[in-house]
């Protein structure tokens, strides 16, 4: 919440309503619990069916029909492209709340719209409460809380965060969240669990897909944690989420939750009673005995994210890092900084990340510099100080008259044959100059 007040308004009561999902748990009816005497597709080539029974006939048609339905329901509040569980949740909230806010006056047609979107009231319910009190705790805390801290970059944070919280509101008519607010809703929860990612195993996928070729039964794929040892323990997505179909399958995930048996609460018999059903596919182990477990609550995430979202704690430091050689260090004369580009890794078990730019104290960063002002790359144009002035494309105008080409500054064997070379290097090494900002100021203040 407190990062989705950092960032605007319009995301706001999105966040608040997905916080309320969460915390009151799942509200959807499981579709073992809407398709009477429906089996389990892992399960089906162990059970014999007789095909000669009529009645059993007559319940199989009706189980095929109920079953079409709720993955119709349950596709249209993922959305299309389906991308994350919490996603589907916040849908069915913000369709809950529109149905409430237009049939305040008949709790049997919300009864009905519950059932048919195969929702558990009372959960829907707890969910409306909870939003409120989310909204209402927020306006409490932010808004009204007194300033404490003088520093100005966190007054402006609480005062941003005070604005986007002050017109905070439960809308009954809050817009499906578009392809933008959902990238932003994927990025919040990555940030909340920087911990719970999981990546596809694609070689214990491929081998268990080559396995149970032979028998015809469908593969899932398998997943290893941040914290898992994949000796003794493997990771699926559950067959509730809207994930569960995706093919391909998605590479990088991040999860609520982790389940070796199913835990609900009976809220429709309100008897607070805690049922526990555990299939034979929920917590099944292979034959060379390694578990398999299941994550709850998952959302489809970039690679790409989780270098600019996560903990430095969970990143390889700078310094582990590798500068590659290519694509080549650059200057950006947008940015004013020497660019490179680094391999990094994530978690404990240092899974490589795709290569992303690095602006922050580059190594070498003054020679990619100064081949960018021989170059002519760096604007230049100094303000007349006694009589004096450079023309902003100066060393654009020096260029075809140097004798050695500017890009030999990069080359590794560029000390031995050419000293005045490493000479403008050093010079400005010590002058502390990398940048066309500290160059004008240096010049500025001694010309």
């Amino acid at each position: 919440l407190i990062v989705a007040a950092q960032q605007n308004a319009i995301l706001l009561p999105y966040v608040v309503a997905l916080v309320a999902g969460a915390v009151a748990g799942d509200p959807f009816i499981q579709e073992e619990q809407v398709v009477s005497g429906h089996r389990d597709d892992e399960d089906d080539d162990n059970n014999d069916y007789d095909a000669d029974n009529d009645d059993e006939n007559d319940i199989e048609s009706k189980n095929k029909k109920q079953r079409v339905h709720f993955y119709k329901i349950m596709q249209r509040l993922a959305g299309d492209p389906a991308t994350s569980d919490p996603v589907r949740l916040l849908r069915a909230v913000g369709a809950y709340a529109a149905e409430v806010g237009n049939r305040k006056s008949n709790p049997q047609e919300i009864e009905n719209f519950c059932r048919n979107n195969f929702l558990r009231p009372k959960a829907m319910d707890e969910i409306s409460k909870l939003r409120v009190q989310l909204t209402n705790c927020l306006k409490t805390t932010i808004v009204e809380e007194p300033e404490k801290s003088k520093a100005t970059r966190e007054s402006q944070m609480i005062e941003l965060m005070r604005k986007n919280v002050s017109g905070l509101c439960i809308d009954p008519q809050m817009a499906p969240p578009n392809s933008k607010i959902v990238s932003s809703i994927r990025q919040i929860i990555i940030s909340g669990f920087p911990d719970q990612i999981a990546r596809l195993n694609e070689n214990a996928t491929e081998a268990l897909s080559r396995r149970i070729q032979a028998s015809g039964k469908i593969s899932v794929p398998l997943y290893d944690t941040m914290w898992s040892n994949p000796a003794k323990e493997t990771f699926v997505i559950h067959r509730g989420s809207c994930l569960y179909r995706m093919r391909p399958p998605p590479k990088w995930l991040v999860y609520e939750e982790i389940v070796s048996k199913e835990e609900k609460m009976n809220i429709e018999k309100n008897t607070g009673v805690m049922e526990t059903r555990q299939k034979k596919t929920e917590n099944p182990s292979s034959n060379d005995g390694v578990k398999r477990l299941w994550m709850k609550g998952v959302t489809l995430i970039n690679s790409e994210w989780l270098a600019p979202l996560a903990p430095k704690t969970l990143m390889s430091s700078p310094s582990e890092s590798k500068i590659l050689e290519q694509p080549a260090p650059r200057y950006s004369s947008e940015k004013d900084t020497v660019i490179a580009f680094v391999e990094q890794t994530y978690g404990p078990k240092r899974w490589d990340l795709p290569v992303r730019e690095w602006d922050k104290n580059v190594q070498g960063r003054h020679k990619w510099f100064a081949q960018a002002l021989l170059e002519g790359k760096v604007s230049l144009e100094l303000k007349k100080k006694k009589g004096k002035s450079i023309p902003k494309g100066f060393f654009a105008m020096l260029l075809p008259y140097l004798n050695t080409k500017p890009i030999t500054l990069t080359k590794p064997w560029v000390k031995q044959l050419h000293i005045k070379v490493t000479t403008l290097v050093e010079v400005l090494v010590k002058a502390e100059v990398d940048s066309r900002a500290s160059l004008l100021e240096k010049w500025n203040s001694n010309p």
